[in-house]
């Protein structure tokens, strides 16, 4: 006779119904929606300071491309604390740019 093995699978997110963290569902939902607009906002502005990066042609090609760098780098570091901050708050961090 062989006995069923069971794992418990865990929960690799929160939701919104198991995060007690002191703010009210309500005022969570209010600030993740915000957040969610700051991600968007901080990625288009990424992708269009690094579309300068990557396309900036002419005399002046040096300067600009390594001043474009540091603006993309600190953008691109901006993004994950904004996401892991909503997800904190029981919410999915959105993934793309539609609302």
């Amino acid at each position: 006779m062989s006995k069923a093995i069971t794992t418990a699978v865990p929960r690799l997110h929160a939701t919104s119904s198991n995060v007690h963290i002191g703010i009210a569902d309500k005022d969570r939902a209010a600030i993740a929606h915000g957040q969610s607009h700051l991600l968007a906002d901080t990625c288009t502005l990424y992708l269009t300071t690094h579309n300068v990066h990557w396309n900036v042609t002419g005399p002046m090609f040096n300067i600009l491309h390594r001043m474009c760098m540091t603006p993309c780098t600190e953008l691109r570091n901006a993004v994950d604390p904004v996401a892991e901050r909503t997800r904190a708050l029981g919410h999915a961090a959105p993934g793309s740019y539609a609302a």
